[in-house]
């Protein structure tokens, strides 16, 4: 996640597939301010235009019935894997793709497109580029996915909460 990512050495360097503990605390913070501060900021002008329950329809249609052992694997599923998973393929492979052939800031907005657009979500995916594009920025600014997947937690983690246990 460098300007010219590693092409040789084992598969978890050529990913920058690295944690350091303070990836957790960094990922707390920011995960949860973009979720609750520069998400809404974003939409700040479409406020008249876009009701609320419209953005989080996705979110809840997703929990919606969900209790006991089904709202434990969702979470699970929201909070963990899928930042896992979507990380090593959005910013471990495709980000670093796109550094190879472009620069360093085409890199993270073409990958933060395509993350957007892959959840078929057209009315999130302002809020969706805009989250990638953070995780993306966390990768590339440390040089590991540790800290882009704990940003990519906390941020799913913030929705999960607010719409599904507090919702």
């Amino acid at each position: 996640l460098r300007e010219t990512p590693r092409r040789d050495g084992p598969m978890t360097t050529r990913l920058g597939l690295r944690f350091q503990w303070a990836d957790a605390p960094v990922g707390l913070v920011v995960g949860v301010a973009t979720q609750l501060v520069v998400l809404p900021a974003l939409y700040l002008p479409f406020r008249a235009l876009i009701d609320e329950d419209d953005l989080s329809g996705p979110a809840r249609d997703l929990l919606d019935g969900a209790g006991g052992i089904e709202l434990l694997v969702v979470g699970l599923s929201v909070v963990v894997i899928a930042p896992v998973v979507e990380e090593l393929f959005f910013r471990g492979l495709l980000l670093q793709a796109m550094q190879q052939r472009w620069s360093t800031v085409a890199a993270v907005v073409g990958s933060s497109v395509v993350f957007g657009a892959t959840h078929f979500q057209p009315l999130q995916f302002p809020a969706l580029a805009g989250a990638g594009a953070v995780f993306a920025v966390a990768a590339v600014r440390t040089g590991r996915l540790g800290t882009a997947i704990a940003v990519h937690a906390a941020f799913n983690a913030t929705t999960f909460v607010a719409v599904g246990l507090l919702g």
